[in-house]
């Protein structure tokens, strides 16, 4: 076989070099096959379960510079002991949540009234002006803001009315001080509404507009005719017209006692002066935001 195999090379004149590269290629050939033979027959991989997601961690934010300083001040801080903490102070003997308006009264419009030594405004309501004049129902004009005067003068007169102030942080000598009156158990402001003779302001509580409801229905007072309530509260400029005192009735001096009112007049029929009280014009009464503190 041998010798017919190199009888054949040489019959056919095959070089050496391709001879040698033939048998080369074969013995590559013959190994890869063995490879993936071999590859074959191993068992496959065992696969790994797929493992649970993991969560995201959350960095703790970075404080502010104002949150550190109030952490630290709160670390520092130590509460009292419940033995070092004192017992209120009971209130001030002399703090009254109410008080009596103190005689003599003078309406300066229908929500505002001096008294003794303080000027007082209804809380809650508006007022006719003072000096207004408003229409009838059959046309006729008619003083509305005197009759108004007159109405809060009238009721108030000889009574005792019991207020209290409708903001405690108010100075109680403030010029003008907002208070919450009653006279006989009845609310001075609801009756001054009910009279026709003043109006529930915009913070007003529903029995304000109930009693203005009860007005118009009775014609009662400015609603005798056609009337449209100014939009602002005119008792501020009410007050700044009329000075404290300014329409208080002055008890004659012992020397003017019996004199008749021609003999308080000049020869020119200019009346004089009023004399100077111990506490200044207007009968000696003085207004307390007046005095010197």
């Amino acid at each position: 076989m041998a010798g017919f195999i190199r009888s054949a090379v040489t019959s056919l004149r095959v070089p050496p070099v391709v001879i040698g590269a033939v048998a080369g290629a074969v013995l590559v050939g013959l190994a890869v096959a063995a490879l993936v033979a071999a590859r074959r027959s191993e068992p496959p991989p065992a696969v790994a379960p797929p493992s649970a997601p993991v969560a995201a961690v959350e960095r703790p934010r970075a404080l502010s510079t104002e949150a550190q300083i109030a952490a630290r001040r709160l670390e520092a801080f130590a509460a009292p002991s419940t033995s070092e903490i004192a017992e209120a102070a009971p209130p001030a003997a002399g703090f009254e949540m109410a008080f009596r308006a103190q005689p003599p009264f003078d309406a300066i419009d229908s929500v505002l009234f001096d008294t003794l030594r303080q000027r007082l405004k209804l809380h809650g309501v508006v007022p006719v002006g003072r000096n207004e004049i408003c229409l009838a129902e059959d046309g006729r004009r008619f003083a509305c803001g005197l009759m108004a005067r007159a109405t809060l003068q009238n009721h108030i007169a000889g009574k005792e009315p019991t207020c209290e102030r409708a903001f405690l942080a108010e100075d109680a000598r403030a010029e003008m001080l907002e208070v919450r009156c009653s006279v006989d158990g009845e609310d001075l402001a609801l009756h001054m509404i009910r009279a026709g003779f003043a109006f529930p302001a915009l913070h007003a509580g529903a029995h304000h507009f109930e009693a203005l409801a009860e007005a118009k229905a009775r014609r009662a007072g400015v609603w005798a005719g056609p009337y449209e309530p100014a939009l602002e509260d005119r008792s501020r400029d009410d007050s700044r017209a009329t000075p404290f005192g300014s329409t208080r009735v002055r008890s004659p001096s012992p020397s003017e006692a019996g004199t008749t009112l021609p003999a308080l007049m000049k020869p020119n029929g200019n009346a004089r002066p009023l004399p100077r009280g111990p506490e200044g014009a207007g009968g000696g009464v003085q207004p307390p935001w007046a005095k010197s503190q």
